[in-house]
């Protein structure tokens, strides 16, 4: 066997215990994901309203979304930057209050379900984001937790709806 194929074996060899650690720590780590962030953004909360439901906007203020499209009243697609689609549905609605969506489909690396609960403070209006995400291959999870924690996550959509928001 020559030098560069003892290498090139070494190198193989090494990429799948690297993989397979990976794969081993992915598994270890939470399926599911809860967020939670509080906000609170300087306009009524008919503003605040009239942003989180009109769908077509979102890409305007949500950092992962490239397009969004109503489908009906209570369905949107979501065209996000990675190259993935979901389409959303409203599970729960009470006028000027609260907004629940979930995705519709199963088949995608995760799933996930968020809420916008708002109320009204003196400053303006108390926007709470809840997010629940579910994420099912080891490897995706890995990175998920290693590139941008939930936590975070939902903390730079909230910021970013808010800047949003209070520039109109």
């Amino acid at each position: 066997m020559t030098r560069w194929v003892r290498y090139a074996a070494i190198a193989v060899g090494a990429a799948l215990v690297a993989f397979a650690a990976a794969w081993v720590a992915g598994s270890m780590c939470d399926r599911e994901f809860n967020s939670t962030t509080e906000t609170i953004i300087k306009r009524p909360p008919l503003d605040v309203w009239l942003a989180v439901t009109d769908y077509d906007s979102i890409p305007r203020w949500h950092p992962d979304f490239a397009k969004a499209e109503m489908l009906s009243a209570t369905k949107w697609k979501g065209f996000f930057k990675d190259g993935f689609v979901a389409t959303y549905e409203v599970t729960q609605f009470q006028l000027g209050r609260l907004v629940e969506a979930a995705q519709v489909e199963r088949n995608l690396p995760y799933w996930g379900r968020f809420s916008f609960e708002l109320e009204e403070v003196p400053e303006g209006t108390r926007l709470t984001i809840r997010s629940h995400v579910e994420v099912d291959p080891p490897l995706t999870r890995l990175l998920a937790r290693l590139m941008e924690p939930p936590g975070e996550q939902i903390a730079t959509i909230a910021s970013s709806l808010k800047r949003y928001i209070e520039a109109q």
